[in-house]
């Protein structure tokens, strides 16, 4: 156990599979200097080796600013990574090849990066469980920024986490940059972004009991974007007090979307679809939709199953304007979603 107090170094675990335990997280600090990455995990380390208890900051370096692994796949748990900064990727986090990498009550803020701020994940697979990834910057003007991650080919999965406070520089780079992954959110707030939230380019996107809220754009852009034959699946999802997008669904190119049993309320933006080959198709059941079918734009080339079961009647939150999202007694959403879907706690 290291005790805290602030220790000026940077830490190669040079492939040994030990733990490296803080005393507590907000007081036992690892400070890179602006030297190098601040730990490496770069010799085939495994989930033995773990990484606990420490604020990691102060990192410089081309790639993997505070945390940089090749080929390892170690555990994180109960950290802090903040003001990292990468010249490239990474600013936070940059992973690349590997097996699983798990992070558990980790708090990511204040990274700085061109691509991926807060993590940069290349084939390598993410379980993201308690987590805060907030306030990571990128310098890049394309879309493709990754604030919060940019991943390749990964499996990634996020729940009990929250996700909020982004800004792109040039406003217009996505929170989450998707390219051929597989992307489930379960259990997550994303809230209080300033840009675009999710580009997902030929992967498949899963949110399941997602809260999305108070996000805002300043370039009239897309929300969520599926790219060329991209997937996505909104389950138990609230998208609501959004703001400043032209388009808030977006399919291209042989994509789909299907939306089942969720809210789409006070948030402004067409669901668009663009193709010029195979057609973009929308799902929607179970699920209320504000101005019902007249926000649909399928210019033309793009097909709409609007299903059974669809509302466009007020959700009647709780206390929307203090950020309580949970429905009224007397909201007309309980009990009208999918009945093949799990039941509520209450049993209905």
């Amino acid at each position: 156990l290291v005790s805290s107090g602030t220790y000026y170094e940077n830490i190669n675990f040079n492939g040994k599979d030990i733990a490296l335990i803080g005393e507590d997280r907000d007081n036992t600090i690892l400070d890179g200097q602006n030297a190098d990455s601040v730990v490496k995990f770069a010799n085939n380390e495994t989930e033995n080796a773990k990484l606990a208890g420490f604020t990691i900051t102060n990192g410089y370096a081309y790639d993997g600013g505070g945390i940089y692994l090749y080929n390892s796949y170690p555990t994180f748990e109960d950290l802090i990574i903040t003001q990292n900064e990468a010249i490239n990727i990474g600013g936070g986090i940059r992973s690349y090849g590997g097996g699983d990498i798990s992070l558990a009550n980790v708090l990511i803020n204040n990274n700085t990066a061109n691509q991926g701020a807060g993590i940069y994940l290349y084939n390598t697979d993410a379980n993201i469980t308690n987590c805060v990834i907030e306030n990571n910057i990128s310098a890049n003007t394309s879309a493709y920024a990754g604030l919060a991650i940019w991943a390749y080919r990964s499996y990634i999965f996020i729940a009990e986490s929250i996700i909020r406070n982004h800004n792109s520089v040039y406003g217009s780079g996505y929170v989450f940059q998707i390219e051929e992954c597989s992307f489930y959110l379960e259990n997550v707030r994303i809230t209080q972004n300033n840009t675009r939230l999710i580009g997902n380019n030929d992967g498949y996107i899963d949110l399941k009991n997602v809260l999305i809220d108070n996000n805002n754009s300043a370039d009239n852009s897309r929300f969520i974007f599926n790219g060329p034959f991209a997937g996505a699946n909104l389950k138990n999802t609230t998208i609501v007090n959004n703001y400043g997008y032209n388009s808030l669904l977006e399919l291209h190119h042989g994509s789909s979307l299907s939306i089942n049993s969720s809210i789409i309320w006070n948030s402004i933006g067409y669901f668009y679809i663009f193709s010029n080959g195979n057609p973009s198709v929308y799902n929607i059941e179970y699920s209320i939709i504000q101005n019902g079918q007249a926000v649909l734009d399928l210019n033309d080339n793009g097909i709409s199953n609007w299903l059974i079961g669809n509302l466009d009647v007020d959700p009647q939150f709780m206390d929307p304007d203090n950020g309580d999202f949970n429905l009224q007694s007397s909201s007309p959403c309980i009990d009208a979603g999918d009945p093949s879907l799990p039941l509520d706690p209450d049993g209905t």
